[in-house]
């Protein structure tokens, strides 16, 4: 069996772009990158795009086993502080940026995208950003202030409720529909990561509020930015939403000017009712929602690079999330000839024509029919799951099927010929942590019912 992407991305990273072709050629050094959160797909994305082209790459973290440490397009690694530590890592970076100077900085999450916004007078002295306001972060954010600004736009979204307490709850829990998802308001520095509970019994719903407020609690240092966001959000949940996500991606620069975009539906994610993408297929740009999102760009005060999820409810979109930062299946983006890092890159640096560059090269690309996945734990998972006895044979033959079908033109999330020690370490990783989190895991992405 094997977990080697078949999409040519050697033969796509050979593509000239001008402007850095020039640069280089005519022995000109270019800005340095400084990537951090080397565990998470989008670091290893970036750390592909930008290596590949020239960029001298710094990975900077603390683990082992963290796929953009062992790219080949990695000049170096660094050590620095847990990220959620906050106030460590952002003196380690101002250290950093003190020492070397000039470094293109990024966020990979959205811990990050609020730290650089929260810091961006001092980061800016010393790092090469392309960072919007903090009151466009916490905007983007917040999902209760996210959502108003999608209403100016005329972008719908999920019917959600933001109680304050149990008893708020109590009062509207007549209204309510079933079966619905309690969600953090952000993510931003939520201690447990939880990305939501679903409950299908109204007698559960003011417990399950209570329970979240108990178990799923914010680290310090949001309260300044964010106000008081730690009374979780109520939200209508559509059984459809576990393979009808639908994602737009792209790169909105400073102007308000859309550069790129591409768009994928959802498959498969784990845990399968609500969580993270495992499975993607390329699917056709809605302009009309894509048309909102710029909207609510400018709206907002955004640039840089997005990736929106939106549900399909019956036959509208609905906007559930807004990814202001590098995202997880951004390797994505990379096979589709849209490089986001590396439009995040060259505005970051004012290189106006390598940009020109890049979108009229989006624009003529044709991605039609690829797919995307991290083929090892999508295995791992089928086997399990067929083992438990929690997908059926049909299940588990369907989803073989789709993968040998479209071998020759999936994108594994870690796996590359021309780069394969990220693959193997992304694989480690994920055994170890089914067997560091063995309850977890069995509960969350084994025992889960399709």
């Amino acid at each position: 069996m094997s977990y080697v992407s078949a999409t040519p991305l050697a033969a796509y990273a050979t593509h000239e772009r001008p402007a850095l072709s020039r640069r280089l050629a005519a022995g000109e050094t270019l800005p340095p990158a400084l990537l951090t959160m080397p565990t998470f797909g989008g670091t290893l994305a970036a750390v592909r795009a930008l290596g590949r082209h020239g960029v001298p790459v710094t990975v900077a973290g603390s683990e082992l086993l963290a796929p953009a440490r062992w790219s080949r397009h990695a000049r170096r690694f660094v050590h620095c502080p847990p990220v959620r530590d906050t106030s460590a890592f952002l003196e380690w970076l101002i250290r950093f940026g003190e020492r070397e100077p000039g470094a293109f900085l990024y966020p990979a999450s959205d811990d990050l995208a609020w730290l650089f916004a929260s810091h961006q007078a001092e980061l800016q002295k010393h790092f090469l950003l392309f960072q919007p306001p903090l009151g466009t972060v916490v905007r983007l954010l917040d999902k209760k202030k996210l959502y108003a600004a999608c209403a100016e736009v005329g972008l719908a979204t999920m019917p959600t409720w933001f109680p304050q307490d149990a008893a708020a709850v109590q009062q509207v829990l007549g209204e309510l529909p079933l079966p619905l998802v309690v969600k953090p308001r952000t993510q931003v520095l939520l201690s447990t990561g939880n990305h939501g509970h679903l409950v299908e019994r109204r007698e559960d719903v003011v417990s399950a509020y209570a329970d979240w407020l108990r178990r799923d609690r914010y680290l310090p240092g949001l309260l300044q930015d964010f106000g008081d966001v730690t009374s979780p959000m109520l939200q209508a949940f559509r059984r459809s939403a576990t393979h009808t996500v639908y994602s737009l991606s792209g790169f909105v620069h400073r102007d308000g000017q859309l550069l790129g975009a591409r768009a994928a539906r959802k498959l498969l994610q784990r845990p399968r009712r609500v969580g993270v993408g495992l499975c993607f297929e390329d699917a056709p740009v809605e302009l009309g929602l894509l048309d909102g999102v710029v909207q609510l760009c400018r709206r907002t005060g955004y640039h840089g690079v997005f990736e929106v999820e939106f549900i399909l409810d019956g036959d509208e979109y609905r906007l559930i999330d807004f990814n202001p930062r590098f995202y997880g299946q951004m390797h994505f983006e990379n096979a589709r000839a849209l490089p986001l890092p590396l439009f995040a890159y060259l505005a970051a640096v004012g290189d106006e024509a390598g940009l020109a560059a890049l979108a009229e090269e989006a624009r003529a690309h044709d991605s039609r029919g690829s797919v995307y996945c991290f083929q090892f734990a999508h295995h791992m998972l089928l086997t399990l799951r067929r083992v438990a006895g929690t997908s059926s044979a049909a299940e588990t033959a369907r989803w073989r099927r789709w993968g040998r079908d479209n071998r020759a033109r999936m994108v594994d999330a870690s796996a590359d010929t021309d780069d394969w020690l990220p693959g193997i370490v992304h694989a480690s990783a994920e055994v170890w942590n089914a067997a560091r989190h063995a309850r977890g895991y069995l509960r969350h992405s084994i025992l889960e019912p399709d």
